[in-house]
């Protein structure tokens, strides 16, 4: 799980990030029988960031922006083997 969260933080290309300041739900884990998993992130002008992941077995669905500019939702998707 921390990996994950760490994945997470690096998702933006931005340096100026030096850390996200929420991610929600903060506790998640692998073997759901819903492999989907939507994360909001918040952070000031979050909206512009570039969104990647290199995990294996975690892949990014979609990215939708929130109404204000410090809020992101990143929908993943968590294959079986995801360790």
């Amino acid at each position: 799980m921390k990996r994950l969260i760490k994945l997470l933080i690096l998702l933006t290309s931005m340096t100026i990030f030096s850390q996200v300041e929420r991610i929600e739900p903060p506790h998640w884990w692998v073997g759901f029988e819903n492999p989907d998993l939507q994360l909001l992130v918040k952070h000031p002008d979050i909206s512009t960031a570039k969104v990647e992941i290199s995990y294996d077995g975690v892949s990014i669905k979609k990215v939708n922006k929130g109404d204000s500019p410090n809020y992101m939702f990143v929908d993943l998707v968590l294959a079986a083997d995801t360790k």
